[in-house]
């Protein structure tokens, strides 16, 4: 376990009404409550490896132990789910 949770949701660009709610969002709702399990939260805008995000992103979404959503549409979350064969484990429902 590596006590990771990678949140997928609209970010927008820096200064945007969609990025501060979801920096809002991020900081006052998801932080708290996995901080308070360990767990480290890590959203796409976060990741500090050069190359292609959606691969980074695929990456995250198939080793860290959880996948939160927020105002994401399901099924791209599920369709991230399929190309990493561990649909089950990423149902954006939960």
């Amino acid at each position: 376990m590596n006590n990771r949770c990678f949140v997928i949701s609209p970010i927008g660009a820096p200064g945007t009404e969609v990025r501060e709610h979801a920096d809002e969002v991020l900081k006052f709702i998801v932080e708290p409550a996995m901080n308070e399990f360990g767990i480290t939260v890590v959203r796409s805008d976060r990741l500090a490896e050069p190359g292609k995000i959606s691969e980074q992103m695929l990456r995250e979404i198939a080793t860290d132990d959880l996948c939160r959503t927020h105002g994401a549409q399901p099924e791209r979350v599920l369709r991230a789910g399929d190309r990493t064969g561990d649909r089950a484990a990423r149902d954006p429902s939960t």
